[in-house]
């Protein structure tokens, strides 16, 4: 491998650190802004369901633009990382 070859393969997967690393932040932020809610069980019903009982709450506004964010920019890395692999 080259020089330059090795110092621009370097810098990719210096940028490719860089955007992921944004990403984890994002996807922190969505966890610390999500909700978790508790489903209880009635005990005077004649019906036995056997479900978790926590489950994600409803998302947001914020949430569902931290989602979509959050896809976009993980669909951009990873074909940047397919295309360091090929390269």
């Amino acid at each position: 491998m080259s020089g330059a070859s090795r110092t621009s393969r370097i810098t990719c997967v210096g940028l490719l650190r860089e955007r992921l690393k944004e990403i984890e932040g994002k996807m922190i932020e969505l966890l610390d802004c999500s909700t978790v809610e508790t489903w209880e069980n009635d005990p005077h019903s004649s019906v036995v369901l056997i479900i978790p009982r926590h489950h994600w709450g409803k998302p947001d506004d914020k949430q569902l633009r931290l989602q979509m964010e959050i896809k976009a920019a993980y669909g951009d890395w990873i074909e940047q990382l397919l295309a360091e692999q090929r390269g």
